[in-house]
C-alpha cells in the first residue's frame, strides 16, 4: 500500500490537475469565440505572416474583426486601428499575433475594464504575459491556435482540434 501512495497517487493528482486546466481552457476558448467579434493585434497584409492568414480566415468564417497595426491604414479593405485604445467599445476580446516581447508590452498597456479577454496565438505568448493577464484579471487563452477552434473549423485544423480535445495537455 505504501508503494501505491508514494508512486501512483502523485501521478493521479497530476493527471487530475491537467484535466481540470484543460477543461478551464476549453471554457475560456468557448467564451472568447462565442461573441464572434474581436480586435486582431498584429493583423497584417503580408501573406507570409500569420497575422494575414488569421485575419483573412476568421473574416471568411464570419467573424467581425477590427485590425490593429501601427504601420497600416487598411488591412483586407478594413480600416486599421493604430492602438487598442482606438477600438470601438464593443471590442472586449483581443487576438494577439505578435512576437512575445511585443505581447508583453501590449498586455502592460491594456485596461482590464475595457479588454476582458486576450487570446495569445500560439507563439505570441510568454509566461510573463500570461502572468500579467492573471494579475490584471484578464482572462487569457494561450498555447492555442485560434483557427483550430473558431467555427467552422476547416482542413487540418479539424484533425488537430479533435486530437487536442481527446488528449490531456499541460498548461501553466
Amino acid at each position: 500500500m505504501e508503494f501505491i501512495k508514494r508512486k501512483i497517487f502523485p501521478y493521479v493528482s497530476i493527471i487530475q490537475t491537467e484535466l481540470k486546466m484543460k477543461i478551464s481552457m476549453k471554457d475560456s476558448i468557448k467564451k472568447f469565440i462565442a461573441p464572434r467579434i474581436m480586435g486582431v493585434v498584429g493583423a497584417s497584409d503580408n501573406p507570409k505572416k500569420f497575422g494575414y492568414l488569421a485575419y483573412r480566415e476568421l473574416k471568411k468564417r464570419g467573424y467581425t474583426l477590427y485590425p490593429v497595426n501601427t504601420a497600416r491604414t487598411t488591412i483586407d479593405g478594413d480600416t486599421c486601428f493604430h492602438s487598442v485604445h482606438d477600438l470601438p467599445p464593443e471590442v472586449v476580446h483581443l487576438l494577439v499575433v505578435l512576437p512575445p516581447q511585443s505581447t508583453e508590452n501590449l498586455i502592460r498597456e491594456i485596461d482590464p475594464s475595457v479588454i476582458r479577454m486576450v487570446w495569445m496565438q500560439n507563439g505570441a505568448e510568454s509566461m510573463e504575459a500570461v502572468d500579467m493577464c492573471r494579475e490584471k484579471e484578464i482572462e487569457a487563452v494561450y498555447r492555442q491556435c485560434i483557427l483550430m477552434h473558431a467555427s467552422p473549423v476547416r482542413s487540418y485544423h479539424l484533425l488537430h482540434r479533435w486530437w487536442w480535445m481527446a488528449s490531456p495537455k499541460k498548461y501553466k
